[in-house]
């Protein structure tokens, strides 16, 4: 019997075990609160920590996370950083090295971290500050050598971090530069950028380069959150118990001589990751070099991201269960998805602010509308859920959505009155209607800009409860 891995479910719900306690904890300790903020940091943190003493899969690969987190300016980014100080400020006294788990902030070449592995920790995070322009300097046409190399370097380690794994040593003619051969390297990286710096400057060509499609990306599309009053940056004995520990035996594991820890598959599990292997190759067949390589590592990423869970829940005998394998699946397959539909919507490079590219999103906002769970939309403290199952789409919510959209925000006449020309033409084509405030007064008991989709059939496909339209 199939396994139904292709089921709906949040991409970004807490993770079980251990992994789902470090982003409670980073969420609970942010000034401005985001899930997608304090899980993309969970994800780099446990990474930095078992990314070399655990492997899975056949032949053999560490846990090392690649995350791209992408949120606006001013949602709360700096909760990661926060969090990993006041986690690892916790266990410090007790185990020293648990230091070594947090690496450089910034990282010049790939010399330079060869240099600092060589030194010393090879299992480490770090992260890193407006990433997505970075990666876009790696792989640009005129990228200075040093960036070149270290492009290199991350194409190359993401997959050495297993128990035979091995970074060689690299020669120049400036002996300087020489580096030497890293054992099993478990580099953990955490970028943050915002979504219309990085949209802006991707292409085909950034992920047929295969650096990007190594990533796993996680977007916030919400607003500025409160301020959490109740922000607790202090952690809980217990959180810190547990996690002095799991330092302490990942410690052990990478000492010199030491073999890694393998996860273990549940026979479901083993399944579900094989089904998904399968589900992968049928999309890569016969598609074009963007959908090839962010299927080809998919299989792959979801494994290791399973595996990461597995460990958080029992680092002594870790083992992926079908929820394990699920919760991974499924953010995978939400991360291809993402970037595929941006690249065919047009929303990517010099695409992004084409009229084109502004009413095909205009379109999704209006889908998110009726398709997204009421209680993510409640964030934006618009409306109300008869009105949604009314068929009624308010102005200020897709205003909230998309004037700081890249196919808006950058639009030569400023982005309010760029949404509001796309709105009307899409009334003038006659998909969507201005509903009158006379209707709106007797019907909800507001009065406030609205509009309702006229051709329901092509705005509600998939749409899993009924609207009853009532105009």
């Amino acid at each position: 019997m199939a396994h139904e891995t292709h089921i709906q479910a949040s991409p970004y719900s807490v993770p079980p075990g251990f992994l789902g306690e470090l982003a409670q904890f980073i969420y609970g300790a942010a000034p401005r609160p985001v899930p997608e903020i304090a899980l993309a940091g969970a994800i780099g943190l446990l990474a930095g920590i078992v990314g070399r003493a655990y492997n899975v899969s056949n032949p053999p690969i560490g846990l090392n996370q690649y995350v791209l987190l992408l949120a606006p300016t001013g949602t709360g980014k700096e909760a990661i950083a926060n969090g990993y100080s006041a986690l690892m400020k916790s266990v410090r006294s007790a185990i020293p090295a648990s230091a070594d788990f947090i690496g450089p902030g910034e990282i010049a070449s790939h010399q330079a971290v060869i240099k600092y592995m060589a030194g010393g920790p090879t299992s480490f995070v770090s992260l890193v500050g407006e990433f997505g322009i970075y990666l876009q300097q790696m792989v640009g046409l005129r990228a200075p050598p040093h960036l070149i190399g270290l492009r290199r370097f991350l194409l190359d380690a993401y997959g050495k971090s297993g128990a035979y794994g091995e970074i060689r040593p690299s020669i120049y003619s400036d002996r300087e530069k020489n580096t030497v051969a890293i054992q099993s390297p478990a580099l953990s990286l955490v970028g943050e950028s915002t979504p219309e710096k990085f949209y802006e400057g991707l292409n085909e060509g950034l992920i047929a380069e295969g650096l990007l499609p190594r990533f796993t990306l996680i977007e916030y599309h919400g607003d500025r959150p409160d301020l959490n009053d109740e922000a607790c940056a202090i952690p809980s004995p217990e959180l810190a118990a547990k996690l002095a520990e799991l330092c302490a035996h990942c410690l052990m594991l990478n000492q010199h001589g030491q073999m890694p820890a393998t996860v273990q598959l549940a026979d479901e599990a083993r399944t579900m990751f094989d089904e998904f292997n399968s589900y992968a190759d049928e999309q890569i067949r016969g598609k074009g070099e963007v959908t090839r390589q962010l299927w080809n590592r998919a299989h792959l990423k979801a494994l290791k991201l399973a595996a990461l869970v597995a460990v958080g829940c029992n680092p002594y005998i870790p083992t992926i269960t079908p929820d394990f394998a699920l919760w991974a699946i499924q953010l995978e397959k939400a991360n291809v998805r993402n970037l595929l539909a941006r690249f065919e919507a047009g929303e990517v490079g010099e695409q992004a602010d084409s009229e084109s590219a502004q009413q095909t999103r205009l379109r999704a906002v209006i889908k998110d509308w009726f398709v997204k769970p009421w209680a993510e939309l409640q964030r934006y403290k618009i409306g109300t859920e008869a009105m949604r199952m009314g068929g009624v789409i308010p102005y200020s919510y897709i205003s909230k959505r998309l004037t700081n959209d890249a196919a808006f925000k950058d639009a030569k006449n400023g982005a309010t009155a760029t949404l509001k020309r796309t709105i009307e033409e899409l009334r003038l084509c006659g998909e969507i209607n201005r509903i009158s405030q006379q209707d709106l007064k007797a019907k909800f008991g507001v009065a406030m800009e609205c509009y309702a989709v006229t051709d329901i059939e092509q705005f509600m496909a998939g749409l899993k409860h009924e609207v009853k339209l009532f105009f």
